[in-house]
């Protein structure tokens, strides 16, 4: 299974890119796989893991907060295809592949 993650709004619009390696850390410092640009992004803001054959989410006391579908992420939450992260500016669409 993969992961597609594209930035469809925000400050980091039409960034986007695919996974099949796990965990995922996203954030404003270079050495994570997703790199976003926003400086109100944390420099770690969370990371996208596997579990069995599911994809979960958890944020990493992000200063901004991760939101998914909407939702504060206060504990690891499953990622649907299609669900939606929001992070600063930037709304994320994931897919899975």
């Amino acid at each position: 299974m993969k992961l597609s993650i594209s930035v469809i709004t925000g400050l980091d619009e039409g960034y986007i890119n695919d996974y099949s390696n796990f965990p995922i850390s996203i954030g404003r410092r270079k050495d994570n796989d997703f790199c976003l640009s926003d400086p109100t992004v944390s420099r770690f803001h969370c990371i996208i893991y596997k579990e069995d054959n599911s994809f979960i989410l958890s944020d990493l006391k992000s200063t901004n907060q991760t939101f998914l579908n909407g939702k504060v992420v206060h504990l690891p939450e499953q990622i649907e295809d299609g669900s939606k992260l929001s992070l600063a500016s930037n709304i994320i669409l994931i897919g899975i592949l």
